[in-house]
C-alpha cells in the first residue's frame, strides 16, 4: 500500500504585517495590548491592592521589622542509621549540633541528618562553614 502524497497548497494564507504604529497606553479595565507587554508597558499598571501589599504574603511583620527567618542545614540523607550515626559523631565533634530523622521515600527508609534551627540565614551559613570543615556539604534549608 503506497501513501498518495497530499498536494501543497499554492495559496497560503497571508501574514499580516506587524504594525510599526505604537498604540495608545490603552490601559483600561487592566488589559494590555500584545505590543504594550513587548514594550513593557505593564510595569505602570500594578492595582491598588497589589501596590499596598494586600494581595500578596509579606515577609515582614505589621511594623516593618525583618520577620524570622527559620533555618536548618540538612547533611544528608542515609539508607541504614548506622551511616547517619557516624555522620552525627562527626558533625558534634566540629560544634554542629544535630539530630536524625526517620523519613520513609517512594524508594525506602532515609535517615535524614539535619542540624539544629536557627532564627536567621546567617547563622545557619555560618555553622555550613563548620560542616565543611568536618569534610562534609550541606544545604541550607528554609522552614
Amino acid at each position: 500500500m503506497s501513501a498518495t502524497p497530499k498536494p501543497i497548497n499554492k495559496n497560503p494564507v497571508p501574514v499580516k504585517p506587524a504594525s510599526t504604529a505604537k498604540p495608545a497606553n490603552n490601559t483600561a479595565g487592566g488589559k494590555l495590548t500584545p505590543q504594550q507587554i513587548l514594550e513593557n508597558k505593564a510595569a505602570g499598571t500594578v492595582s491598588k491592592n497589589s501596590a499596598s501589599g494586600q494581595n500578596r504574603g509579606s515577609a515582614t511583620s505589621s511594623n516593618n521589622k525583618p520577620s524570622v527567618e527559620r533555618t536548618v542545614i540538612q547533611i544528608g540523607a542515609y539508607t541504614t542509621e548506622a551511616q547517619a550515626n557516624l555522620v552525627q559523631q562527626r558533625l558534634a565533634v566540629a560544634g554542629v549540633t544535630t539530630s536524625i530523622s526517620k523519613s520513609q521515600t517512594s524508594k525506602g527508609t532515609l535517615y535524614r541528618v539535619r542540624s539544629q534551627v536557627y532564627n536567621n540565614r546567617s547563622q545557619a551559613l555560618q555553622n555550613l562553614d563548620k560542616v565543611h570543615a568536618a569534610g562534609l556539604d550541606g544545604l541550607v534549608i528554609g522552614l
